[in-house]
Parts: structure tokens; C-alpha cells; sequence
């Protein structure tokens, strides 16, 4: 099994922490159609407020010159209400530290939806207001990409669709994926490389497992009561699992099968 940059871990140490944010700074402008010149990062962990309370970690959150972005990357379903609480705390947070509840700087949250066989939109915008279209508030929007659907522009779309897209594409490519569709393009080369050495990495692929990876999904959605979504997990556990060679004897016994 080939790690991509959809794995929140890839996605952290290529992207996030690439220097000078180039790569990012693309996937970003690619979604919301601006030129990005500032790239803020975030710290990703907010602090406990209550004892009993859980610790809050998102994937990404940026702050540009006048935007909040809060990105998540979604590999199975059951992801909604967990990734809005987690974008109603940012808001919460940084208006808190404000001088006023009219602040200037828009809150923008970005799923990447990597969940396959969705037969949702390609891209999806939701917004609080009416049924007339009349906004409750006007600074804060949700932007859901489903990129199974979006890798479709590969064979579908125009060149110029591909081109304004492909760095958000990319991250769903395994290297050879990236040499045949991007050869020439310096940052995805770099990014490709950067990849293959990860992947060959005997101490990140120790670090994180199919085993613990999957493990980890369906322990999240069990906390949530997302019956749809462990059962789609424990799918995709025993997929894994038995492509890199496990037995079915182990196998049932991490999914826990009677």
C-alpha cells in the first residue's frame, strides 16, 4: 500500500510544513479562486477548557490577510458534525480574542472528501441563510470537494480545468500517478519524491499501519454513533488488511469478528 497525500500525516509533512507553503498556497487558491500572497499557519491543537473535556485538534487552519481557513481531510464518511463543532470553535475562539462580534475577516471550512463511491457533487458550497438566499451571516462559508469525483477531470475535463486543479489532484496520486500526469512540473516532482522517500521510510510506515490507521477511523466513528460509517470502515480495515498480506485470523480479530 502506497501512503498518499490524502493521509492527514503525509498531508502535515508535505504540505503544511513544506517551506515557503508553495504547494499549499496553490491547493488553496485552486479552491477559492484567489491569489494568496500571506500564509499564516495556525496552531492546529485549541486548549482544554474543562476537565472532561476532549482535546480538539484539526488538520489545518491558516489565516490569510483577511480569511480564517480551516481545512479537514475526510477518508470516510460520518465527518460532518464533528468537522462543524471543530469550525464553530475556531469562530468561537478567535472571536473571543476580538473586540467585536462584526469581525472583518472571513471563516472559511474546506472538506477534501476522499470517501470512495460518494455520489455527491463535485463541489458543494453551503452558507447560513434562507431559503430566498438571504444570509444570516455573511462572513462564514463551507466548501466540499469530493475529490473521487474530482480526479474525473483527468480524462474528462479541459486542459485548462486539469491545470487549475491539479495541485488539489494531487494529492490523491501515488508517484507513478504523478510522473505519467504531471512530468515537467517542478513542484509536483519535488512533491513526488518527497513521497517515494516517505513511503520507503521504514519509521513513518512503522509509526503509522494500515492496521492503526483504519483502527483509529472506526474508534472515531463509534464515538459519534455513526453505524453507517463503521460498517463502511470495517470494510475498508478488511480490504487493507488482506491486501498487504494479513491473515484472516488477525484480520478478524482487529475488526472484531465473531
Amino acid at each position: 500500500m502506497v501512503y498518499t497525500g490524502k493521509h492527514d500525516r503525509l498531508f502535515k509533512t508535505l504540505v503544511v510544513e513544506e517551506e515557503g507553503n508553495r504547494l499549499l498556497k496553490k491547493i488553496l487558491e485552486s479552491i477559492l479562486h484567489v491569489k494568496i500572497e500571506e500564509l499564516e499557519i495556525l496552531r492546529n491543537e485549541f486548549p482544554i477548557e474543562e476537565i472532561r473535556e476532549r482535546v480538539k485538534t484539526v488538520d489545518l487552519l491558516v489565516k490569510t490577510k483577511e480569511k480564517y481557513i480551516h481545512v479537514e481531510l475526510n477518508t470516510s464518511t460520518g465527518y460532518r458534525f464533528r468537522n462543524f463543532i471543530l469550525f464553530s470553535n475556531i469562530i468561537s475562539v478567535k472571536t473571543k480574542r476580538g473586540e467585536s462580534y462584526n469581525p472583518k475577516e472571513e471563516y472559511i471550512h474546506i472538506d477534501l472528501n476522499y470517501v470512495k463511491g460518494n455520489k455527491g457533487r463535485e463541489i458543494s458550497e453551503y452558507y447560513i441563510q434562507t431559503l430566498e438566499g438571504r444570509k444570516y451571516v455573511k462572513n462564514i462559508q463551507i466548501i466540499e470537494y469530493n475529490i473521487d469525483k474530482k480526479n474525473e477531470f483527468w480524462y474528462t475535463k479541459s486542459g485548462k480545468a486539469r491545470e487549475e486543479y491539479k495541485y488539489l489532484l494531487l494529492l490523491d496520486l501515488e508517484p507513478e500517478e504523478i510522473e505519467k500526469k504531471l512530468k515537467g512540473d517542478e513542484l509536483a516532482m519535488e512533491y513526488k519524491d518527497k513521497i517515494e522517500e516517505i513511503n520507503q521510510s521504514g519509521e513513518f510506515r512503522a509509526f503509522i499501519t494500515v492496521e492503526e490507521d483504519l483502527r483509529k477511523k472506526m474508534n472515531t466513528e463509534r464515538e459519534l454513533g455513526i453505524e453507517e460509517g463503521i460498517e463502511q470502515t470495517k470494510k475498508e480495515m478488511i480490504l487493507n488488511l488482506y491486501s498487504v498480506g494479513d491473515s484472516l485470523e488477525k484480520i478478524a480479530k482487529v475488526v472484531n469478528l465473531s
